[in-house]
């Protein structure tokens, strides 16, 4: 084992310790001096730096496709996100043995992305556990620190973990809590304010109100007491015994602006991240989970294939990108032979009103969506908000209609949730319109469209 020593500061016990159970060493003054060398290194040592220092080199290396995997082992202070304590020696040498042997199981290409190295560093930590922690720092008032030792794009990360659950290569193990968060941004903190349902002013407060039974007369306690005793200001009523002269009603609240008696407060909702104002009907609610791969997951890694998992349909019943291009190619080809096999082609763009995008609701969307389709009908994810259909034998007018359905869909989607639309592009085929056009050139012009 070569191990790769990190240090500020001299430690006798350390180099004892790495001298006595590690056939080879190198020692480092800094993280620089680290970077500068391309050896490369069965497990990292880091002992001497600041916990800041520390989580910058952590997020560094596990953007390196020669250290992403390896594993980093401190002395005496836990650093977050290490793989445990050096001095705890027999545990630490068989972690490095464990995760070496898995390592060597996969495949890692020149091209991959985040993505590609969180989930190959699960498969060689496999007893790992995803687990959310509380930061009123982050949006979501969540974050996975693990995760985000691979990409900052929070929102994108935590759209990828519903979508491996979805996949099965991730399992929600545990329910940690739910929120709900503001349908513009996703952010979890929000200011509830109560105002009055009549004229929106903040200005009320809460009574104790009562219902004479003589005349119907409804006020807040206040105005019935007369000389230590309740007397109707309307009928002068005496009112002695609850449930015969009098009762309280639903009422318990009043305006002290326009004077309107409320049975409940209209409440109003202000995200603190984004400054949108909206109503509690509009909130979105989130479940924030502890995740950890399954035995699905971890054959999917092992084997590079977590991609192609669902090549034919996945839950909501959209084929693969790859899958879709050749079924278009092969339609293409069709119509050219024989001119009879038209086709027609929709593309969708689900557009939120602002630069916030709720993953979450683009997801049920897009289920609605494919639900809406002809179980011969070919549909595609191509981003979180595009979706694009094939329908064998639909020509102009009939592709018209499809349309059509889609545009009260969006009219619907407008009226009930302002943050998102719909933008819609149609195509039909016939022999002179494909003649130069492959799957790849002309969903590109579809989209472009958009």
């Amino acid at each position: 084992m070569n191990i790769a020593y990190i240090r500020k500061f001299k430690d006798s016990l350390l180099m004892n310790l790495l001298t006595e159970n590690f056939e080879k060493y190198s020692v480092f003054e800094s993280f620089d001096d680290f970077y500068s060398q391309d050896n490369k290194f069965s497990a990292i040592v880091v002992q001497g730096f600041s916990n800041t220092e520390f989580l910058d080199f952590s997020k560094r290396i596990r953007n390196n496709n020669n250290y992403f995997l390896t594993p980093v082992f401190t002395k005496e202070r836990e650093y977050e996100l290490v793989c445990g304590n050096i001095l705890n020696i027999e545990e630490t040498k068989e972690k490095i043995k464990i995760i070496k042997l898995l390592s060597e199981e996969l495949t890692i290409k020149d091209d991959i992305d985040w993505k590609d190295r969180l989930l190959m560093y699960l498969y060689t930590r496999q007893d790992m556990v995803l687990e959310p922690e509380i930061d009123d720092r982050h949006d979501v008032y969540y974050h996975y620190p693990i995760i985000e030792n691979f990409t900052d794009k929070e929102d994108d990360y935590f759209y990828y973990l519903d979508l491996l659950a979805e996949q099965n290569i991730l399992e929600k193990s545990t329910l940690v809590d739910k929120l709900f968060c503001c349908p513009f941004c996703f952010s979890a903190h929000l200011k509830l304010t109560d105002r009055c349902p009549n004229c929106n002013s903040i200005n009320i407060k809460q009574e104790k109100f009562i219902h004479c039974f003589s005349c119907g007369y409804v006020a807040p306690e206040a105005k019935f007491e007369k000389n230590s005793r309740f007397v109707c200001p309307s009928c002068n009523a005496k009112l002695k015994l609850i449930g015969e002269d009098y009762d309280r009603p639903l009422e318990s609240g009043v305006c002290n602006d326009c004077g309107e008696y409320h049975i409940d407060s209209k409440i109003e909702i202000t995200c603190i991240t984004c400054r949108k104002e909206f109503s509690s009907e509009d909130l979105v609610k989130r479940n924030v989970y502890k995740y950890k791969l399954t035995t699905f997951g971890l054959n999917q890694i092992k084997y590079g294939t977590v991609n192609l998992t669902y090549l034919l349909v996945d839950n909501s019943n959209y084929i693969n990108t790859e899958y879709f291009n050749l079924i278009l190619d092969w339609f293409i080809q069709m119509n050219l032979r024989y001119k009879d096999d038209i086709f027609s082609m929709v593309v969708l763009k689900v557009v939120p009103a602002s630069e916030y995008v709720d993953y979450t609701l683009l997801s049920e969307l897009s289920k609605v969506l494919r639900g809406m389709q002809r179980n011969t009908d070919f549909g595609v994810r191509i981003d979180n908000n595009i979706l694009m259909f094939i329908y064998p034998k639909i020509d102009v007018d009939g592709v018209e209609i499809i349309k059509s359905r889609f545009k009260g869909f969006s009219d619907n989607i407008h009226h009930n949730n302002k943050s998102l639309d719909l933008k819609i592009e149609c195509f039909t085929s016939d022999s002179e319109n494909i003649k130069n056009e492959s799957a790849r050139t002309l969903t590109s012009s579809l989209i472009s469209k958009l």
